[in-house]
């Protein structure tokens, strides 16, 4: 349905149609089929494959169950005309009537059995209607029998009409499905006014200012912003496609990818680490296949939001696949962004971008000339000059050509599939070359042009037979994709990409820059003295890549927070990047002097940065997203405590901390409503809560295609989630900046707080005293809604997270400067973990720790002790955790893992080498195993003589994936 105005229209339509007419409507069919079964589909937009009528219940049949959403959601109760009536002299406007009440008496008995089919189904509504008169009413209401509550009631078809968008919004398809409803029963079954005082924030953000900056801050400003643009990449084609993230290490474990490969996609491939080869792979079999396999042809390239689909495409073509495969390839690149949207248009629009592209690769004028042009049409040319036009060909040369050129403009100018299928003959069979038609950025636009655009290009495929097509794509995409018809008729291949960590972009990036950044030397030399001092000189900004290197690289608890307030997009990590290194906050003088002097970032300024930004206090314009937002906030649709948001994370973080698997981390709407109703808090200020989550990425929904909440629908806490959920209960900045910005029902607080604020009171006190008054509202309010005194051990995480908030009111011990909150409690403990990475030469690596699920810096020249000796990518160790001078990191290596390290002696030769990457392939003795290294297994003097053909003598261990890895050169074979 477009709009409530096109359903009334439709509406007014139909009465006019039936007006003369009602009198031969007698029996309920007649109403069923005339009247209502009309209302519904042609007014209300429900679809007929949505309607069963007739259905069996223990009490008898119901006339009608609408399904929304695949889930039966509706039932209607149909009457012949005329036995349903209402007991009123107003009859043509809607009324709202007690269900019990006099005026309703006529209409009860079909209003009782439309509540037994319903409350035996478990359906939330119900209609029963007789064409003309309707009555919809709720079949549980909280506080009492339903026969107690109003129904909404239209005694009349022009009760309809001058009510319509009240009618639409109970019963339209659209609004049913989004539950509306629920909204129009609260208020007509709660009267009363959603908030009972306007809500008002201590500090408004037209009084929050820009905080000043010092002349270095302005300086480098300037220098830190075109640095960030370079390390996001948006102006730097070569950065993105040197620094994309591909180690294996550096992986980040993503619901969609379990999703995807568990439940839809079906021919992805089990080891999402061999993206490149796999790839590598399919294509050179297509180039060189005589008859490539139909479901190899068609390639979704599949990735969350920010994984660099795109930039991994770009970087395969270039820089990974082998040339003599690449030599045979022809990349074709379709970005629709460039198109209108117009479904009437696609064909036409991508057709003609596959045409340019082809013509620009092709030939060297960017288009083919007349002797190109006949040889890609010569089965035409000769067809002609033996066939119907023999004769004119034999005598008459001249005009024959003539001829022949007509047809060819034709061709060109007026057939211009034709001519394209024609272009992609001549690419394949005169210039043997393998079309790849790359179509991108499809993402944003509905299903139904992304199905258009699909089944376009496989027309294509399947004339020419040799090309292939690759789709980057979303999850949410993939996943609406493979439920669609077009997606099982033409088979395809399927690679996903999963999200790199923050630090492993940040260490590329920054590494890159620090050898490529040559603008700023050329900078007028200038000299600062900070406050603290020291004597900068801004000259080589080069340099200045080793504090960002310091903030982000060497302080895994940064990346991790960036990372997680993002739902890992690179491209919005960046943002919060900048926004963090160049706020007055996060004084510039103060980074350096932490680097020179090898101290820890401080991670309250830290957070402080990443809240305030340029600002007094925390502040976000309309539009922005910095990824930090109040959890404690107040749906202004309907009151309820401001701990609701929260109470919902609480819940959502404890199922997932104890789902085994992707299913069991999630919960159902419905299963989220119930456990709430239990302590006191109603369905429609749940679903308020879950919307707004849910739009603000702190909750996902297992099927990222569907946006509308359903009572089936499945949710899930983010990374984003996760992180807030942290903020709010641990933090002492976030909270205190929380405090003094988010809207609260009480202006004598937000008075004294601003008060507070602006007072001279010692910074400490001061922010201690406001934390307090905001953590003790917070519960006052929270005890208006809920009743949090159930003791069962389903309610624990709620009992945390109320207990997490006293803890402010009584002073909360500030955060560790580190950052360590999650590590407290395993210091001094023997943990397992698996090392990620080392590098021998800056004796620098990360190791990824069973519990808690963390990657932890270390330095062998620090560690306190080392059972192990040389330490080698993937190993499993024991190891004990420590402070150190930037934060938590490994103290201990106590020793390997049994069972977990096995490997074995072989002689290897070094069957290929990547120097500019650092890795290769050596094969294993005799046999035909190729096993994967890193320069890093043999020693750091050696690395410059690692090529082609060397033989040694390595440790080899298999891993996980079946695949087999060098863990360390012990001799080199001479």
């Amino acid at each position: 349905m477009a709009s409530v105005d096109v359903a009334e229209a439709k509406f007014d339509s139909l009465i006019a149609e039936l007006e003369g007419d009602l009198t031969a409507i007698e029996s309920e069919e007649d109403s069923k089929v005339r009247i209502i079964t009309r209302v519904f589909t042609e007014c209300l937009g429900w679809d007929f494959s949505s309607i069963k009528c007739e259905n069996r219940h223990d009490c008898g049949y119901s006339d009608y169950i609408l399904s929304a959403k695949s889930s039966d959601s509706l039932i209607v109760e149909a009457k012949r005309i005329g036995i349903l009536g209402i007991d009123s002299a107003i009859k043509d406007r809607l009324r709202t009537l007690k269900i019990s009440g006099s005026a309703m008496r006529p209409s009860f008995n079909g209003i009782k059995q439309a509540h037994s089919y319903a409350s035996e189904m478990g359906f939330p509504v119900a209609v029963v209607t007789d064409g003309i008169t309707w009555v919809v009413f709720k079949i549980w209401v909280e506080g009492g029998s339903y026969r107690e509550k109003e129904a909404f009631v239209f005694p009349s078809l022009d009760a309809i009409k001058h009510s319509f968008s009240c009618f639409y919004e109970l019963l339209s398809y659209e609004n049913f499905t989004d539950k509306t409803y629920n909204l129009l029963f609260d208020q007509l079954h709660n009267n009363r006014q959603h908030l009972s005082l306007p809500l008002t924030p201590a500090l408004e953000a037209s009084e929050i200012a820009i905080l000043r900056k010092t002349p270095i801050a302005f300086d480098l400003e300037k220098i830190f912003n075109n640095f960030f643009s370079q390390l996001t990449g948006d102006e730097n084609s070569e950065i993105m496609r040197e620094c994309f993230v591909e180690s294996t290490e550096s992986r980040i474990a993503d619901y969609s990818l379990e999703k995807i490969t568990t439940s839809v996609l079906s021919c992805m491939p089990s080891d999402k680490h061999r993206v490149n080869s796999d790839l590598s792979a399919l294509i050179e079999g297509n180039v060189f296949a005589e008859a490539p396999s139909e479901n190899d042809l068609s390639v979704f390239i599949v990735g969350p939001t920010g994984s660099g689909k795109t930039t991994y495409i770009d970087r395969f073509f270039s820089n990974v696949l082998p040339p003599s495969t690449r030599e045979h390839c022809l990349s074709i690149h379709i970005n629709c962004l460039d198109a209108s949207g117009d479904e009437r248009r696609t064909i036409g629009w991508i057709t003609e971008e596959i045409i340019c592209a082809l013509e620009k690769e092709l030939f060297d004028d960017g288009y083919p000339s007349y002797d190109q042009l006949r040889g890609m049409y010569f089965s035409q040319y000769k067809r002609m000059s033996s066939g119907y036009l023999k004769m004119i060909y034999e005598n008459d040369r001249p005009e024959f050509n003539r001829k022949f050129a007509e047809f060819l403009e034709s061709e060109v100018k007026e057939n211009r599939e034709g001519y394209l299928e024609s272009l992609l003959h001549h690419s394949i069979h005169n210039r043997n070359r393998l079309p790849i038609i790359i179509v991108d950025n499809t993402d944003e636009f509905p299903i139904d042009y992304k199905i258009q655009i699909f089944q376009i290009c496989n027309s294509f495929r399947r004339k020419v037979k040799y090309c292939m097509l690759m789709f980057p794509v979303t999850d949410k995409s993939a996943w609406s994709f493979s439920k669609t018809e077009i997606f099982t008729i033409h088979q395809s291949r399927s690679f996903f990409l999963p999200t790199p960590s923050p630090r492993a972009v940040f260490e590329k990036r920054i590494d890159y820059l620090k050898r490529k950044l040559i603008t700023s030397d050329k900078a007028e030399r200038k000299e600062y003295l900070s406050a603290k001092g020291i004597r900068i000189e801004l000259q080589d900004v080069s340099k200045f890549a080793q504090v960002l290197e310091d903030v982000f690289v060497d302080n895994s608890f940064t990346a991790k927070t960036l990372g997680e307030l993002t739902n890992y997009n690179i491209r919005s990590i960046m943002a919060l990047s900048r926004r963090i290194i160049t706020s007055p906050v996060m004084r510039i003088e103060d980074l350096i002097s932490a680097y020179l002097k090898t101290e820890a970032v401080d991670y309250n300024k830290f957070i402080d940065a990443l809240v305030r930004g340029d600002y007094e206090a925390y502040r976000v314009s309309s539009g922005e997203d910095f990824g930090v937002i109040s959890t404690f906030q107040v749906n202004s649709q309907t009151s309820h405590s401001p701990l609701l948001n929260l109470r919902i994370l609480a819940l959502l973080r404890a199922t997932q901390h104890a789902g085994r698997d992707v299913e069991e981390r999630h919960l159902t709407v419905a299963s989220i409503s119930q456990y709430f109703e239990a302590i006191g808090v109603g369905v429609l200020e749940v679903e308020c809560c879950l919307k707004e989550l849910v739009s603000l990425r702190l909750v996902e929904p297992y099927d990222p295609s569907v946006s509308a909440l359903s009572d089936s629908q499945k949710l899930a806490i983010t990374y984003k989630g996760n992180a807030h959920y942290e903020l709010s209960t641990k933090n002492n900045v976030y909270f205190y900046q929380m405090a003094l910005t988010t809207a609260v029902a009480n202006p004598d607080l937000a008075d004294k707080i601003q008060v507070l604020y602006k007072s001279k009171m010692p910074f400490a006190e001061k922010t201690s005293e406001i934390r307090k008054l905001f953590s003790d509202y917070l519960q006052n309010e929270d005890r208006k809604y809920v009743n949090s005194d159930r003791d069962i051990a389903q309610f624990v995480s709620q009992k945390a997270l109320l207990a997490d908030i006293v803890a402010f009111s009584f002073g909360r011990n500030s955060n560790s400067k580190h950052g360590q909150d999650n590590y407290d409690s395993y210091l001094g403990e023997i943990l397992v973990g698996n090392v990620k990475m080392y590098d021998q030469e800056k004796d620098f690596g990360y190791i990824k720790l069973k519990e808690p699920q963390e990657e932890v810096r270390f330095k062998l020249a620090t560690m306190e002790k080392n059972e192990i000796g040389t330490i080698h990518h993937e190993d499993v160790i024991y190891c004990t955790l420590g402070q150190g001078l930037k934060g938590v990191e490994i103290k201990t290596i106590e020793g390997f893992v049994e069972g977990k390290n096995d490997v074995q002696v072989h002689q290897c030769t070094i069957k290929k080498f990547n120097e500019e990457k650092g890795f290769g392939f050596a094969t294993i003795g005799e046999t035909s195993n190729d096993a994967f290294f890193h320069k890093t297994a043999f020693p750091a003097n050696f690395y410059e003589h690692i090529k082609q053909g060397i033989e040694f003598e390595a440790e080899i261990r298999l891993q996980n994936n079946g695949r087999f890895m060098v863990r360390r050169c012990i001799d080199l074979v001479s």
